[in-house]
């Protein structure tokens, strides 16, 4: 189920212990899982059930929740920055002088705080 999100790196013990023998009851799988940041995240996968021939005997969508969900910016590609904070983005003059004003708030606020 992991490999349908990304690239699984590592399972808790029990996930881990059910995979290998195939016998037991979760309610949840949890994996640490390496994501591609030019692919959205999905928030559910299919899961088919078969037979010994191979025969689906029925689907079911299993919903995936995520501990923690970083920052990824869709111009970049790359994980740790959002839209917003991309200085590669191209943008109008009037995203621009937003964006420095918006920043020079947030710098005042902090310089308030201290």
């Amino acid at each position: 189920m992991a490999s349908s999100l990304g690239t699984p790196i590592v399972m808790d013990n029990m996930t881990a212990h059910i995979c290998q023998h195939g016998v037991g009851r979760l309610d949840y799988a949890r994996v640490l899982v390496e994501f591609n940041a030019a692919k959205k995240l999905k928030e559910s996968i299919s899961i088919q059930h078969t037979d010994k021939e191979q025969n689906v005997k029925g689907t079911k969508e299993v919903k995936v929740e995520y501990d923690w969900k970083p920052m990824v910016c869709t111009h970049c590609k790359v994980f740790g920055h959002c839209d917003e904070k991309c200085y590669i983005w191209p943008r109008t003059v009037e995203e621009e002088a937003a964006r420095k004003n918006g920043e020079a708030n947030e710098q005042g606020k902090i310089r308030e705080i201290i």
